[in-house]
């Protein structure tokens, strides 16, 4: 129940505060981030889960085994996520009408979201391979209670945008919770994720950065794009 809730509750919130039409944008936002999200989770569990649960190691063992491949997988996640946020403004503007717009903002708060999102899957994938699924309960806990405290109140002083932000951060609340059980377990990977975090900034920056200098920013350039690419099919 916790897990159900703190998968769907923005989208219960949002269904009785914001318009039907505000909806669909951010439905179409959130189901794009999901896409990346629930690809890594996918792999996760079915790849790392029964890995580590044959494993049959102690956690300072398996760590130690983890530790490289981890890196990788991540690393490659971190890319991909990255290049997606800076390109998430083209691919609103090639897939969807200016009547979906809106999702051009909102979609690059929820990769942040959905970074965190794929460090906890990772280590919840881990954790319960050895046999501990309460830590993976208790931070979905936390990200459900920043949701249930922070929504209202962010959307109330702030508005829709910050409540948006709220998501995102609940995902990082729920790697800080996971993380702090994991630590007390000395299995945690908490350097490595800062500088996989920091490797995921400068991904997207230097993608937006190489976006800017080809004249594919955002702003006006999703027009001349999307124009480009109907008059070469033409």
């Amino acid at each position: 129940m916790v897990y159900f809730f703190a998968m769907n509750f923005d989208r219960l919130y949002f269904a009785k505060q914001i318009t039907l039409a505000e909806l669909g944008v951010y439905g179409i936002a959130r189901n794009l981030a999901d896409v990346v999200s629930q690809l890594v989770a996918r792999a996760s569990g079915s790849v790392l889960y029964p890995s580590v649960a044959a494993a049959g190691l102690e956690p300072m063992q398996l760590r130690q085994r983890l530790l490289r491949g981890r890196r990788v997988m991540l690393a490659l996640a971190a890319a991909g996520v990255g290049v997606f946020l800076s390109l998430s403004h083209l691919i609103i503007g090639l897939l969807y009408d200016p009547r979906y717009e809106g999702a051009a903002i909102i979609l690059p708060i929820l990769c942040v979201g959905v970074w965190f999102s794929i460090l906890t899957s990772c280590n919840d994938s881990i954790l319960m391979g050895l046999g501990r699924p309460a830590f993976p309960a208790f931070s979905n806990a936390g990200k459900l209670a920043t949701y249930i405290i922070g929504m209202p109140l962010a959307f109330y002083y702030s508005g829709f945008i910050a409540a948006v932000a709220v998501i995102a951060s609940g995902e990082l609340v729920k790697y800080v919770v996971l993380w702090a059980f994991t630590r007390r377990e000395h299995f945690h990977f908490g350097r490595d994720d800062l500088v996989l975090t920091i490797f995921f900034g400068l991904v997207a920056l230097v993608a937006h950065h190489i976006l800017v200098i080809a004249g594919l920013g955002g702003g006006v350039q999703q027009i001349h794009l999307r124009s480009l690419l109907e008059a070469v099919s033409i």
